[in-house]
């Protein structure tokens, strides 16, 4: 039994180290990277909307507060998820991706904060609310452990006179497709990505591999002390 949790607690502090290292310091944000796909993200996406980015509209439709001027709108086409209605306009000047993240030093970590998914012109379709499980990202030559995180993605139905700029060009055809698929559970990625199953995993590894070792000393005619007259104390399951 010593050998059996000795076993599960080296798996678990091993771990724990590789965990709590190259943690991310999150303080301001980047402009580096493009906006993330929408075809990625639709699967999560708590809405899936598309429109026109307009300039010419009633700026008392987006129910700012007096004095927060906009320049651009969107003008709501289509509505394939989410509370939304065609015809509605919709705040996305200061729309921001929050992912994915980058480096710009060895500690640190910033999430995209590029505004303006859409540019005057263009017909665009907007995932709001995806999700990126959580997971290990490498980037840049270094690591750390991403939270789960809430996102925002673009694509482009038609460039205007700017064109696409970095942005993913998609058709509706394959965006109404993507939209009628089963609605990604992001509960379920969470539950097999996060630290807390890792360390699970790890821990019941390390009790199967000492049960084994306990199995085959016993098999090898090794001595074993007798059973006490009481119980023993079962070994308190991870939380």
């Amino acid at each position: 039994m010593r050998r059996l949790v000795s076993a599960g607690f080296a798996s678990l502090v091993a771990v724990l180290a590789l965990t709590l290292t190259a943690s991310p310091v999150a303080a301001e944000c980047s402009f580096v990277p493009p906006w993330p796909k929408a075809t990625e993200a639709i699967r999560s996406a708590k809405a899936v909307i598309v429109g026109e980015v307009v300039t010419d509209f009633d700026v008392a439709g987006l129910s700012l507060a007096e004095g927060e001027p906009r320049s651009i709108a969107l003008l709501v086409t289509e509505v394939m998820r989410g509370d939304y209605e065609v015809g509605g306009l919709v705040d996305i000047e200061l729309l921001a991706p929050n992912w994915p993240w980058t480096g710009q030093a060895a500690s640190e970590t910033y999430p995209s904060c590029s505004q303006g998914p859409g540019r005057p012109g263009d017909v665009i379709v907007l995932a709001l609310g995806a999700v990126q499980p959580p997971q290990r990202v490498t980037a840049s030559g270094f690591s750390w452990w991403q939270p789960r995180t809430e996102f925002n993605a673009v694509g482009v139905v038609v460039a205007g006179p700017l064109g696409l700029r970095r942005r993913e060009a998609v058709t509706l055809s394959e965006v109404r497709r993507l939209t009628a698929l089963p609605q990604t559970d992001t509960s379920s990625e969470q539950l097999r990505s996060g630290p807390g199953a890792l360390l699970l995993v790890a821990f019941i590894a390390g009790l199967i591999g000492g049960a084994l070792a306990w199995r085959r000393t016993g098999a090898s005619g090794a001595s074993m002390p007798p059973p006490p007259k009481e119980s023993e104390p079962s070994v308190p399951a991870p939380r």
